[in-house]
């Protein structure tokens, strides 16, 4: 009703519901009537152009159902930019792994079936895995992400990224994103080219996985910097011919960052990085050093939840 009536603010009068139908040439939002067979999915689809926008439409109309010839306010800018409330702000926490096996070997190592378990977590007590790209919007004011939104990484090159981990987000519907180095694709035991781009096609995001920078041994400092930056330039050409993908986001070697990749990752239009550093991101945190938290063989799921905060309280009144 609030919304019928911004729109009698202008007009001196509530639009009927012919007029309704026509309201999309607004450039914030759309009315619609709904009809037997719509759902926030189906609506999000029509009028949003992706159907994982159906939370947006709910949490605008505050309501969970839709019913026939119900009048639904569909957003096409930002709800909540930054995920600001009175009583605080939204964080996305960002989980990564680095290992998984059937049978894991080392502590440190998580279990396929432990995997699963945390995804089973996730998909049951309202988490969305959400994308890069989405995570880039937030932090940019550009977009917003339903309230207990989380994203799963992994930093690898090895098959358990496809063989054991891949199925379990099918199974869950759940988005990941996969760092790897690509000058490891095709090695025994690693990922393929194949492999990779099954997997960008079926909701893994892709993003490059960095080498450390170490002093050079045999080549002079101008050589070894320009071999680096060519590591960061070259995976910009790869991607879109390989993956059919922008190679926009970077893992930084071992979590820890650098102030020379940070500058030559913007030279070279990356869009962020991420480090190991724990704690989750609100929308002010710098791009460049997002914080994950590396989830280990020998959590139980009490030390997992810890790593999981949505949300910040905080009086903003």
């Amino acid at each position: 009703m609030l919304g019928l009536l911004v729109l009698a603010g202008c007009t001196g009068r509530i639009m009927p519901e012919t007029d309704l139908v026509k309201s999309s040439a607004n450039p914030r939002f759309t009315i619609v009537t709904a009809s037997e067979n719509d759902t926030f999915e189906s609506l999000a689809r029509t009028h949003l152009k992706d159907k994982r926008q159906g939370w947006r439409i709910a949490a605008y109309n505050q309501t969970e159902t839709i019913k026939k010839g119900q009048r639904i306010i569909i957003p096409k800018v930002p709800i909540r930019p930054g995920g600001l409330t009175v009583d605080g702000y939204q964080t996305v926490p960002i989980l990564t792994y680095l290992d998984m096996a059937v049978t894991p070997k080392r502590t440190e190592t998580i279990s396929a079936r432990g995997f699963e378990r945390q995804l089973a977590y996730l998909s049951e007590n309202g988490f969305t895995a959400v994308t890069l790209n989405q995570l880039y919007a937030f932090i940019n004011l550009r977009g917003d992400l339903p309230s207990q939104s989380i994203v799963i990484t992994m930093d690898t090159t090895q098959r358990w990224a496809f063989d054991l981990a891949y199925p379990v987000l099918k199974k869950y519907g759940m988005r990941g994103a996969l760092f790897f180095n690509i000058h490891q694709v095709g090695q025994q035991g690693n990922l393929t080219w194949q492999q990779l781009a099954e997997m960008a096609a079926n909701g893994i995001d892709m993003g490059l996985h960095g080498t450390a920078l170490e002093a050079p041994a045999k080549e002079s400092l101008a050589d070894y910097l320009k071999t680096y930056e060519a590591d960061l330039a070259g995976p910009k050409k790869i991607f879109p011919k390989r993956l059919k993908l922008p190679c926009r986001y970077f893992a930084f070697a071992s979590g820890k960052s650098d102030d020379l990749t940070i500058a030559l990752l913007k030279k070279h239009g990356y869009r962020a990085g991420f480090t190991r550093q724990r704690g989750s991101n609100p929308f002010f945190t710098d791009a460049f050093a997002l914080k994950r938290s590396v989830i280990h063989g020998h959590y139980d799921m009490q030390k997992f939840r810890r790593n999981l905060t949505a949300f910040r309280s905080m009086e903003l009144r």
